[in-house]
């Protein structure tokens, strides 16, 4: 008597995930993504500004200078989206204030950065005269 091959009743998505590649692929990214909510367990929000949020006239030297800036916090800048905007620089255009080249531009009025590398980073407003009357953020680490 003859038997007929057995049929296979798993996909081929689930027949490729039991492939020693994928099983030796599957511990590096749960230990990857393990990794990542440790770093960002102790994560901090900061409404730069605090209540009176990125506006003219604010000393953001000042407002950083009892804060810790780790990686995985976040800064939120909150303004008017048609009156300012964020830039994320560098150290010399952050000292000249000159947007170009930026990193990073938001214009939302809502702009959220999340600090992923230790390190200073900067931030200008891009709005006429905005930043020489120092709207200027530069992160403290």
């Amino acid at each position: 008597m003859r038997m007929k091959p057995a049929v296979s009743i798993n996909s081929p998505q689930e027949e490729e995930r039991d492939t020693p590649l994928m099983a030796a692929k599957l511990p590096l990214s749960v230990a990857i993504a393990l990794l990542q909510a440790i770093m960002f367990a102790g994560a901090t929000e900061f409404i730069v500004g605090d209540e009176t949020g990125w506006i003219v006239g604010k000393n953001y030297t000042k407002w950083t200078e009892n804060k810790d800036f780790k990686v995985g916090d976040k800064l939120v800048f909150q303004y008017m989206a048609v009156q300012h905007d964020v830039f994320w620089v560098g150290e010399p255009e952050f000292n000249s204030c000159k947007t170009s080249p930026y990193i990073e531009h938001q214009t939302s009025g809502n702009d959220e950065f999340l600090l992923t590398t230790p390190g200073r980073r900067w931030y200008i407003c891009g709005k006429s005269n905005h930043c020489t009357s120092g709207m200027k953020l530069a992160t403290i680490e």
